[in-house]
This record gives C-alpha cells, structure tokens and sequence, in this order.
C-alpha cells in the first residue's frame, strides 16, 4: 500500500511515497503547493492514500502567523478536494499524533518530541540505514506512517 506522506509548507511541502509495510520509498522530494497537487494527479493509479499534517501554528509565538495558518488550511482542503475528485481517501494527522505513533510520546508541556526524534523512530522502525532525506520528505515519511498505523488500528 502506497501512501503519500504531505509536510504541508505555506510555499513548498515535503512529499514522500511510502510503502509502510516494506519501507519502500518511491518518490520523495520538496514541491511547491501547486505541484504538490499536480503530483498526485500524475501518480494517482500509485497512490492508496493521502496523509497530510495538519498545521498547527501558535499565534503567540509567531507575529502574522494567523495568515500563514489561513493559507495552509486552505491548501489543506485543496488537497483533500483533489483526493476526492481522484477517489484517494485523504486522512488528516496532527503533529502530536504522529509523534505518539513513532516514539510513544505525545508532545506537551515538559514533553518534548523533536522533528529528528520522529525521522530516526522512522528510520528504525522502517530499518533503513539513514534517514530519508531531505528532511521535509523524511517528515512527510513520518506523516504517512503514522496515517497508515492509526488506520490499521482503527480497522482491527
């Protein structure tokens, strides 16, 4: 089962085609939105599923940031509008979601679960010998097999 892992970005977002279950990575790279989208039109007959984090942005911490939130939600639901009229299930996964899958802990406050502790419970639990590179992909990597876990788990 192949599913794309999307890094959401407000210019570019990290892609990365996963098989979860043979840890086969077909394609991955950084693209801008827009071909983000046109990716996965060209590869729908590849692609199973669609996982895409939700981002989350603290306006406290980042001036404008209610701006940039605005324009990755709205990419958000270009992206599930395109997996629909492709007939792709689109799952969306928060940041805490997928860090609890890969390395057991939920993010909190006194809990810190990093973007490099992900990528390498990734690159052990996939057994590659080093993390996908670059690092956008390897966090969309990150994004699809935590979609593909919860589903399973869902579906058991």
């Amino acid at each position: 089962m192949n599913i794309l892992g999307i890094d959401l970005g407000t210019t570019q977002s990290g892609i990365c085609l996963l098989d979860p279950e043979t840890g086969q990575v077909s394609a991955k790279g950084v693209l801008t939105v827009k071909e983000t989208r046109k990716f996965i039109k060209k590869n729908r007959a590849k692609i199973q599923m669609i996982a895409v984090e939700l981002p989350v942005i603290y306006t406290r911490m980042m001036p404008g940031s209610n701006i940039t939130l605005g324009i990755m939600l709205r990419e958000c639901g270009r992206i599930e509008e395109c997996g629909a009229l492709l007939k792709i299930p689109v799952v969306l996964i928060t940041r805490a979601d997928v860090c609890k899958v890969l390395t057991g802990r939920r993010p909190c406050k006194g809990t810190k679960v990093t973007k490099a502790d992900t990528q390498e419970a990734l690159r052990l639990t996939l057994g590659l010998e080093q993390p996908i590179r670059p690092q956008h992909s390897s966090d969309a990597g990150c994004v699809a097999y935590a979609a593909w876990r919860l589903t399973q788990e869902v579906a058991a």
